[in-house]
Parts: structure tokens; sequence; C-alpha cells
């Protein structure tokens, strides 16, 4: 059988990791980031 990609897991673990120290070290640009991607997304970009 096929497993899942376990490069993409691994990615995705470290994307989610690298976002939390962002978080923790640059909150208010992480607000803005989030606002940005938000307003993005509903714009459909």
């Amino acid at each position: 059988s096929h497993e899942a990609a376990p490069d993409s897991q691994s990615i995705s673990d470290r994307a989610q990791a690298l976002s939390v120290r962002f978080n923790a070290e640059y909150p208010n640009l992480s607000s803005t980031l989030n606002d940005l991607a938000d307003k993005l997304g509903k714009m459909g970009i």
C-alpha cells in the first residue's frame, strides 16, 4: 500500500513550527500578515 507522502507532513510541521516562532518573536507583524492573508483570500488571490 502507498503511504501518505512523509515530505509533505514534515514540511507542514516545519511551517507550523516556524509560524509559532514567528508569532512569538513578532506578534504585531504576525497579526498584520494574518489580516493581509485573510483579505487576499477573500479577494480570491
